[in-house]
């Protein structure tokens, strides 16, 4: 099996500053823009595709409830 793609899933309060660093660093572009989730395509590979899908939490009381909801899953 060959892996074509792989994406990584980053919950941040400060999505401005955490999608800069992945433009600045890992060359990303985003494909996707909504204003709280954010996704970046990474570099630039052949045929693999990395991405980076970035989430907004509008404040880090949000966060255990977000960690509960995935444990559940």
């Amino acid at each position: 099996m060959e892996v074509r793609s792989a994406s990584i899933t980053l919950v941040t309060c400060n999505l401005p500053e955490t999608r800069r660093f992945y433009e600045e660093h890992l060359f990303g572009r985003a494909t996707f823009d909504c204003g709280w989730y954010v996704v970046l395509r990474l570099g630039a590979s052949g045929t693999r595709e990395y991405h980076a899908n970035i989430i907004k939490l509008s404040s880090r009381s949000e966060l255990p409830t977000l960690q509960r909801d995935f444990r559940m899953a």
